[in-house]
């Protein structure tokens, strides 16, 4: 039996309430169901205590399910087994997915036989090793360069169809062909985002999927608590004159390097805005951080400045109006003087947040208020709010050919987590002694590293030493690990993407190595990759935890889950830290 997409979310809407059938000696939970809001799914165990899964990481394993003959959800999102169990068990308990189990891990899949809904279906051991057989010739399958072969053929064809006549006998069946092909091509523009095909990775799907490995808890909210009373923001009712004015004079920082592509509005959406303005409908406010009185840094409401920037400096004429549809066609400097006056002349409601307010009280005030769209990501955030060389660097390093080759191009950079990755590196780098590292808040740590960078500038030795130190490691991670550097495996799997804690904690590592010591590493690249496929496994442990909630847990535990507190950090760091030092004196 194959089960609809539709269907499948259907049976588990009915689900809600159930108990549902235990897998591998499960515990007995209840299904509670959705909450939107959360983005959540909720279950109960026999003692009536809440538990709380993302709705993604559910999501992720449904499209893996109708994706591939049978999944490993454990390896499909890169996480412990334990960690979502509830979820397997929640899908395994719909009409039409089944389970088996091989050498201890548990897979899902489609291809079984159909059983009630509430209770699970056991595959036969034949069937589940033709679904495994199946799952690793999948797997094998080099699908980026046959696409990119189909793509070549699609090119060629077209080539030679513009060179012949309509008269010719082959042209009709050369269009017939280009017609079928242009699914390929489609799917190849899609898939790859538009991208060269030699240049990315398969991972490189999705920016929460297979691009990069699923962090245990999504990205990290910064919720550090502030003193209210040093808040100051001061709301003021300036022109668009006094704005542009302002922005003339660099005195308002657009800062249009950090915005993405795809916020960046059409031309249609420019014209809406200048029509409202046009129409006088009040415009929403607007969102300043000042770093000094003469300094403003736009914290929400840059696409709408930028567009009358733009608009009252003939850089686009109106189109699309929908009720003064007679200006369709006109620049700014084509209107009567009364029309140009009632734009300038039109006032802002603009919110200030003062120089000497806490830092994480415009982070905080940045995420409240950027809910319009797609959300900002949390280093899009960090980048708007700390304008400066800091910036500079972070593209610089992330943009070079070391970084590149070492993540084997695959951390994609459209919501800036390359960014992010080598911002990482710059906060634990610059930190000296894991042993002795405080954090509260990961987004805290890495704007104070971001706010210490700006302040050293391009001069500094520190910055200097530090960029060099990172291309060492960059390189050196590349030829150590080759195109699965900052990866649990060493092998081409589903779901192994580069994990951000690996990349911080080796780089790191690697960085504060000296070119000697990383060529006796080069000489025993067999060894180092060996005991590190012991530490994954948990066969070699390297390092201790410091409290004993933590004593039964492995270094995987460590890269995995919470991993931005300060136990995951010294836990992960000592072990890859001694690891090198073992490799070295062996």
């Amino acid at each position: 039996m194959t089960i609809e997409k539709r269907e499948l979310n259907y049976q588990l809407k009915k689900l809600i309430g159930c108990t549902l059938s235990p897998i591998n000696g499960s515990a007995v939970i209840i299904f509670d169901g959705f909450d939107n809001d959360s983005d959540s799914v909720f279950f109960r165990n026999s003692k009536n205590i809440k538990i709380k899964k993302k709705w993604n990481f559910l999501r992720i394993l449904i499209e893996s399910l109708f994706d591939f003959p049978a999944i490993n959800p454990a390896q499909v999102l890169d996480v412990g087994p334990n960690l979502i169990k509830e979820l397997v068990v929640l899908l395994a308990n719909t009409c039409g997915v089944g389970y088996f189990k091989i050498q201890g891990v548990i897979y899902l899949t489609l291809e079984s036989d159909e059983h009630c809904l509430c209770s699970v279906s056991e595959l036969l051991p034949g069937q589940a090793s033709q679904l495994i057989s199946r799952v690793n010739k999948f797997e094998s399958l080099d699908r980026k360069y046959l696409l990119k072969e189909l793509v070549d053929v699609y090119n060629t064809l077209n080539i030679i169809n513009k060179n012949l006549s309509d008269d010719d006998n082959n042209s009709s069946s050369i269009k017939t062909l280009l017609n079928q092909m242009k699914y390929f091509k489609e799917q190849s523009d899609a898939v790859f985002d538009g991208s060269s095909l030699d240049v990315i990775d398969e991972n490189n799907f999705d920016d929460n999927y297979k691009n990069t490995e699923l962090d245990e808890e999504g990205e990290e909210l910064n919720d550090e608590k502030f003193d209210p009373s040093k808040l100051n923001i001061k709301t003021s009712t300036p022109t668009i004159d006094l704005m542009m004015s302002r922005i003339r004079f660099k005195e308002i920082i657009l800062n249009p390097d950090f915005q993405r592509n795809d916020r960046i509005w059409k031309d249609s959406d420019k014209s809406a805005l200048i029509e409202s303005i046009l129409l006088k409908i009040p415009i929403p406010v607007f969102y300043m951080s000042a770093r000094k009185e003469s300094e403003w840094l736009v914290v929400d409401g840059l696409q709408r400045l930028t567009t009358m920037y733009d608009y009252i400096n003939d850089k686009f004429s109106l189109k699309g109006l929908k009720i003064l549809d007679n200006y369709n066609g006109l620049k700014f400097s084509e209107f009567p003087r009364s029309l140009t006056r009632r734009i300038t002349e039109t006032e802002l409601v603009v919110h200030v947040i003062q120089s000497g307010s806490p830092a994480t009280a415009t982070t905080q005030i940045f995420q409240r208020i950027n809910t319009r769209g797609e959300k900002l990501s949390q280093q899009e955030i960090r980048c708007s709010i700390n304008v400066g060389y800091s910036t500079q660097l972070l593209r610089e390093l992330a943009e070079g050919d070391d970084f590149i080759n070492a993540t084997n191009g695959s951390i994609n950079p459209k919501r800036m987590n390359d960014l992010e990755y080598v911002l990482r590196f710059c906060a634990f780098y610059l930190e000296n002694n894991y042993s002795n590292v405080k954090i509260k808040n990961m987004d805290s740590f890495l704007i104070d590293t971001m706010i210490f960078l700006n302040n050293e500038g391009n001069g500094s030795n520190v910055v200097a030493k530090m960029k060099c130190d990172f291309s060492k490691a960059m390189k050196a991670a590349r030829l150590l690990f080759g195109s699965f550097a900052f990866r649990k495996k060493h092998t081409q799997s589903i779901g192994n993407g580069i994990n951000k804690a690996l990349f911080e904690t080796w780089s790191v590592c690697l960085a504060r190595l000296s070119e000697n010591d990383i060529n006796v590493l080069l000489s025993k690249n067999k060894k180092l990759l060996n005991n590190f496929d012991k530490i994954m496994t948990n066969q070699l442990t390297l390092s201790s935890w410091s409290s004993h909630e933590n004593s039964d847990k492995d270094f995987e535990f460590s890269i995995s889950q919470s991993t931005s507190k300060v136990e995951m950090i010294k836990y992960r760091y000592e072990s890859i830290d001694e690891l090198i030092k073992m490799t070295i004196l062996s």
